[in-house]
């Protein structure tokens, strides 16, 4: 369900994430809190941008891309959680891409299902530590790089790369789970008005 925002008539919460929205957009208000069913999903998320790419190194083989078909874009958020100490980052996909990720963990059966809490401690980093839903995943690697869409004022509408594990930080490791939806476990990332640090 979407809202169409008046600020004046929203809750002390819904006021809190529409600032750390703006915030990190760099002085764009945003236009909808959209509501979503999935009780593994924190309570409440600011969406950073529309995902675009996800650039995985599995522990054997070569690194590949995991791309979003264009026309699928507008409907793939990629979020963090507000009350999360390291603002931790979270992934929405509509069914039909979902199908898809769903075929991508089928694809990777040679690894097999495990814990996401358990992949979040093999991952290390602050993100290792802390609530993860009680599910489990196929990991697919370590995450490389993160692309995503985004608006942000004096940028634009751009692109945004992030490389994660730079400088000494440790990537987060991608999971999917039987119902399609990505998660991202462990690693070393923060989420800052400035984007993803590491």
């Amino acid at each position: 369900m979407t809202k169409k925002l008046d600020y004046r008539s929203l809750s002390a919460t819904e006021k809190r994430l529409y600032d750390n929205y703006k915030n990190h957009h760099w002085g764009i208000n945003p236009t909808r809190i959209v509501t979503y069913d999935d009780p593994d999903l924190p309570e409440s998320l600011v969406e950073m941008g529309r995902l675009a790419e996800l650039h995985i190194a599995p522990e054997s083989g070569p690194e590949y891309v995991l791309e979003v078909d264009p026309e699928d874009m507008e409907d793939c958020h990629l979020l963090y959680d507000t009350n999360h100490e390291h603002q931790r980052l979270y992934v929405i996909l509509p069914p039909k891409v979902m199908r898809k990720m769903r075929g991508k963990a089928i694809q990777a059966k040679t690894n097999p299902a495990v814990s996401l809490k358990d992949l979040a401690r093999k991952a290390k980093g602050h993100h290792s530590r802390g609530a993860y839903p009680d599910i489990k995943v196929r990991p697919l690697g370590r995450l490389i790089n993160g692309v995503y869409a985004t608006n942000k004022k004096g940028d634009g509408s751009s692109l945004y790369v992030h490389r994660f594990g730079e400088e000494g930080g440790i990537e987060p490791i991608i999971g999917v789970d039987n119902k399609g939806r990505i998660w991202f476990a462990g690693g070393s990332y923060h989420v800052t008005p400035s984007g993803i640090i590491n």
